[in-house]
């Protein structure tokens, strides 16, 4: 780009372009905009002079004007005039003679002061000459922003946000100052104050860079130099001492403002601080909220501690109540921790949990880890919150955290009778978190009582906070496999619960549902496809695979392999959902391997785990490995209707169906409402059993009771039983569907001439010596082929051998077969 001078005044020059300079292409559109009125907005260090210099040098189809504020107050329009040769003449035929010019004229007000009466001026020139834009740069715009909505000119903003170098700029400059150089040894920011940047960038480069720690010596020099530049600008000691006491607040409104400075006059105060470019603000509803510079702010803190020791406890007590007022628990956090005050620090970490538990995680484990674990380990909460924000950072190394936080709970005394919740979830988190589900369960699920037994006024009182709890107990029976009661505890959150908390205690009880074959509940629970479609992390990942597996989401899913993610095979949950995918959709061999692998990563002894293995063996029965599977079974609890589905599986895979329809009793006497998925599978299990006995008119009932379980709450697999496509209802009673859950059942090898001979002459004769007259050979050659065709044929007996393969078309109906 080439470049030409702008028109200046004497002595007033644009600020020669530094060697070093990013384009930053993405705010040179925002300024060639063709708004008659550009504000670009920010403290001192965020390069709008340079911005606007580059910008106004380029070679373009217009005239720039460029202009220095303080040299040109009050007498700005006629320098205006002067510079573009028009007559001198009051505003209303100045504004004419310049629509008179005939060509674009574009006027860079640098530095200039909240000065409403020349953005009124500003507003008749470009009403009256279209081919006029001003672009002004300042350190405090609400005022003008505000005067210029008021006045109808449309206007393009850049604010401080947009003014900070993106990690990649501050990189490409701190690269043009030093040359290249080891991204891991300097530290930058997703945003860099540009000033920030360049002088970390000349620090390389001088070789007094060392090994920069920008969270210690380095950030502190840099904070220094900008401080030294200005503390010169600032005119009296009570404003000095002013920034100083503001900089303990990461942001202050004009209550903190007045609390710290112990002053009613906090407006003027922020006002004059603005306007040196130490500060700007912000507005946020009613209230105009005051953010210093965050590199000033530490040096005028670091200057606080020097001059005013015996205030910044003091201070940071104020600050730390105001944050525990006002919904800012990780800031109140952080000042508490500061000055020794942990029973402050717990309150706020009560209060703010949600947010501390989820997004600020990482921030409040980097406030925690700086304090000696001796004392966080005193209050559960902050030790509850410390090891799983290392967990989150360092898995398997917050172990003694929890440890430190079961410790204090045993000493913990109820005072009020919302501590036993509190003390009940914490508890239960720090079980999860060290691998203790059994335990954890039974502390959540108490915790889940016990908030439900809390007086009215006790429940108001605590509102969302309540909600957060039963989201923490929901998750941690989910995570133990307690599916009911998981249900039950984030129903029970949802009555106190909004916003985000309500959509997360949804997804639990949603997910749950659906595992438990609820999917109509969990339907109704979360009925927006979209909303189920932007939900992230693994249990929204879950609930979209059983929808899937289940015919009730697009069959898309999943975008990727579910069980690909760092923290997938950890949960049980996950992969019951991916296996349960794999049945539904027929990819059994996939989900056979990607089950069985995940399998080890399950925490022992678990409810979840148990059935994780069950759901293993289910894939290995459709895939026809029968050994495998025999050998799950084995180690596996016999206990419960989804193992006495399982088993009945494997015995009616096997041909013992009569010990197959024993089993599925067991799953047939559980109510219904515990699992209709089991429930209805058990009965198409029951009814191809009683079909193999010769009970075609019990198995068509137990078919017709599958199909309606299945129709009423939204499930289609239990349809596997008969044949991977189609609703139970579209089945005809008869051989197992060899593509379906008992895979195999109906695969048979080949028989041989003298095995098909034997099975035709076993119609017959039902004794091994008659069979062997028959067929003209020895009675211990009759066994040795008789076994061969009952593995063949998967049956035990001549009975079942018949009427399998009768089911499997090898002979019409036996008349001589034995009926039940």
């Amino acid at each position: 780009m080439s470049e030409r001078r702008p028109l200046h005044l004497p002595g007033s020059p644009p600020p020669p372009m530094p060697a070093a300079l990013v384009t930053r292409a993405r705010l040179l559109a925002k300024l060639d905009a063709e708004a008659p009125l550009v504000i670009v907005e920010g403290p001192s260090g965020c390069g709008k002079s340079t911005l606007l210099a580059h910008w106004a040098s380029s070679d373009a189809d217009r005239t720039m004007l460029w202009f220095d504020y303080p040299t040109t107050a009050g007498s700005f329009w006629s320098q205006f005039a002067d510079l573009l040769s028009l007559s001198p003449a009051p505003l209303p035929q100045l504004a004419e003679q310049l629509a008179a010019i005939g060509r674009k004229v574009v006027a860079v007000i640098d530095e200039c002061d909240d000065d409403p009466a020349l953005l009124a001026q500003i507003r008749a020139v470009t009403r009256t000459a279209g081919n006029a834009r001003f672009v002004i740069a300042t350190r405090h715009a609400p005022a003008m922003t505000d005067l210029s909505e008021s006045c109808d000119i449309d206007q393009t903003v850049i604010g401080a946000r947009e003014l900070m170098f993106r990690r990649s700029e501050a990189r490409e400059l701190v690269t043009l100052l030093a040359g290249p150089h080891d991204p891991d040894e300097v530290y930058l920011a997703d945003t860099v104050l540009p000033l920030a940047a360049r002088l970390i960038g000349i620090a390389l480069a001088r070789g007094n860079y060392g090994a920069f720690d920008w969270n210690g010596r380095g950030r502190a020099h840099v904070a220094e130099v900008l401080v030294r530049r200005t503390m010169s600008r600032i005119p009296d000691s009570d404003l000095l001492t002013a920034a100083m006491r503001l900089s303990v607040a990461e942001r202050v409104d004009q209550e903190l403002c007045e609390r710290l400075l112990a002053t009613d006059r906090a407006c003027s105060a922020l006002d004059e601080l603005e306007r040196l470019g130490i500060g700007f603000s912000t507005v946020e509803g009613d209230r105009r909220i005051f953010t210093l510079v965050p590199l000033l702010r530490q040096g005028y803190f670091d200057e606080l501690c020097r001059r005013h020791p015996g205030e910044v406890a003091g201070l940071r007590r104020v600050t730390a109540l105001w944050c525990l007022e006002n919904d800012r628990p990780l800031e109140a956090i952080r000042n508490a921790v500061a000055i020794g005050e942990f029973y402050l620090a717990a309150r706020a970490a009560q209060s703010g949990w949600l947010r501390l538990a989820g997004p600020d995680l990482r921030a409040t484990g980097e406030c925690l880890r700086a304090i000696p674990r001796e004392l966080i380990g005193r209050h559960p909460v902050l030790a509850v919150l410390a090891g799983l924000a290392v967990d989150d950072v360092r898995p398997g190394r917050a172990l003694a955290y929890f440890e430190d936080a079961l410790t204090a709970l045993r000493r913990v005394g109820s005072t009020m009778e919302s501590d036993a919740v509190w003390t009940l979830t914490l508890r239960a988190i720090a079980r999860r978190a060290l691998g203790e589900s059994a335990h954890s369960a039974r502390a959540a699920h108490a915790a889940a009582r016990a908030a439900e037994q809390l007086p009215k006024p006790a429940q108001e009182e605590l509102g969302t906070t309540l909600a957060a709890l039963m989201l923490e107990c929901s998750r941690c029976l989910l995570s133990a496999g307690a599916t009911r009661y998981a249900v039950h505890a984030a129903e029970s959150g949802l009555g106190w619960a909004d916003g985000a908390v309500r959509e997360q205690l949804a997804l639990v009880a949603a997910v749950a549902s659906a595992i438990d074959g609820q999917v109509a509940t969990a339907l109704r629970l979360l009925p927006d496809p979209d909303q189920r479609e932007r939900l992230a992390g693994p249990l929204a990942e879950t609930l979209r695979l059983i929808l899937c597996a289940e015919n009730a989401a697009p069959s898309q899913y999943p975008h990727h392999d579910p069980l690909a993610a760092e923290d997938a095979p950890g949960d049980w949950a996950l992969v019951w959902a991916s296996g349960l995918h794999a049945l539904g959709t027929g990819e059994c061999e996939r989900g056979c391997v990607g089950v069985g692998d995940a399998v080890a990563a399950l925490p022992a002894a678990s409810a979840g785990r148990a059935r994780v293995m069950l759901m293993h063996s289910l894939l290995l029965i459709a895939t026809g490995q029968s050994g495998r599977a025999d050998l799950i079974l084995s180690s596996s609890p016999r206990r419960g209707a989804e193992a006495a589905l399982v088993r009945s599986l494997r015995s009616a895979q096997a041909g013992r169906t009569e010990d197959a329809l024993r089993e599925v009793s067991t799953a047939l006497r559980a109510p219904v409402e515990d699992d209709p998925r089991v429930s209805a599978a058990a009965c198409a299990v029951a009814s191809a059993c009683l079909h193999r006995l010769g009970r075609p008119a019990a198995s068509e009932r137990m078919l017709h009771r599958s199909a309606a379980i299945a129709m009423q709450h939204g499930l289609t697999t239990p349809a596997l039983v008969w044949g991977r496509t189609g609703r139970p209802e579209a089945q005809r009673p008869g051989a197992l569907a060899a593509s379906g859950w008992l895979a195999g059942a109906d695969a048979c090898e080949p028989l041989t001439a003298r095995e098909r001979a034997v099975l035709e002459h076993l119609i017959e004769h039902d004794s091994r010596q008659a069979l062997a007259d028959a067929l003209g050979v020895s009675i211990n050659t009759v066994k040795t082929q008789l076994r061969s065709l009952y593995r063949k044929l998967g049956a035990t007996d001549r009975r079942s051998a018949l009427l399998n393969a009768v089911d499997l078309g090898m002979l019409g109906q036996p008349t001589g077969a034995p009926r039940a």
